[in-house]
């Protein structure tokens, strides 16, 4: 396992080509355990702290509610919109061409509206049963993003933002396999987006201790936190965000993604439907 010091964010580890990057870790003694209370303030302070060393730009921390367990959507019954400009519509999607972002993109994208600093980010308390272990962590490095929402109702708010076209795909399900044939990914997921300041997750787990958290992390460990991190990092946003009901299509490769990703297929335009927004501005 490789590791490297990044300064200012904290220890990069890459495990089979795949890498999360660690900010703190804690563990308790046995027989001993954090409340609700305690886990707040930790990641208050250690929050505010990066942000400080960071010189984080746009993050709006407001700390709500620890989210206990992650939120599996049906994807049945979800509906995906995006909304893009005429010229993306004309001269890309009409002609099957389409763009993946990873949560670096998003975290570092020029526009103050569209950029989430805090994209990738999670909070994570693994408890057993005697003890705790938490971490701050960056993960999700392996992803590639198509962001949309799950409905029309903000029209005139979404078209300000992002555009007066809506891409409409009608079938996610196809469209998605289409892509992850296309790109080579290992699996894809669509979900709605949990919009919480906290970023957190508690995690109950099997494993008979920590002792593979420090000073270096154990692979095991490492999968640990990489396979119940995606909730937060991936699927949860800061509540500044909320109006944009979020839905995200994402695909997990077997390797860190790059920052950005264009594909051609004009297959895919067989789920695609353009909507034309026609709300009334003042």
């Amino acid at each position: 396992m490789k590791r490297n010091f990044l300064k200012n964010l904290g220890v990069e580890y890459t495990h089979k080509k795949i890498s999360i990057l660690i900010q703190i870790i804690s563990v308790t003694k046995e027989g001993a355990k954090f409340s609700n209370e305690q886990i707040k303030a930790l990641i208050k302070s250690v929050s505010t702290y990066i942000n400080s060393v960071g010189k984080l730009d746009n993050s709006k921390e407001l700390f709500g509610e620890i989210n206990i367990n992650p939120k599996n959507e049906n994807i049945e019954n979800l509906t995906f919109y995006k909304y893009i400009s005429k010229s993306t519509c004309d001269n890309f999607i009409s002609k099957g061409k389409f763009q993946f972002g990873s949560l670096k993109y998003y975290r570092e994208i020029e526009r103050d509206e569209s950029r989430d600093e805090k994209e990738g980010y999670s909070n994570l308390v693994f408890e057993n049963l005697d003890r705790q272990f938490f971490t701050s962590v960056i993960s999700g490095f392996n992803y590639y993003i198509l962001c949309g929402t799950n409905t029309l109702t903000h029209e005139e708010y979404m078209s300000d933002q992002f555009g007066d076209y809506v891409m409409k795909i009608k079938n996610i399900k196809s469209f998605a396999e289409s892509v992850k044939k296309s790109i080579g990914a290992k699996s894809w997921a669509c979900q709605k987006v949990n919009y919480s300041d906290f970023k957190s997750n508690i995690i109950r787990t099997e494993l008979d201790n920590f002792e593979g958290s420090k000073p270096d992390l154990s692979p095991e460990i490492f999968e640990l936190i990489k396979n119940n991190s995606i909730d937060s990092s991936v699927f949860t946003k800061p509540t500044s965000f909320e109006p944009e009901n979020e839905v995200r299509l994402i695909f997990e490769m077997d390797k860190n993604s790059k920052k950005k990703l264009n594909i051609v297929n004009q297959g895919l335009l067989d789920n695609i439907e353009i909507i034309k927004i026609t709300a009334n501005k003042k």
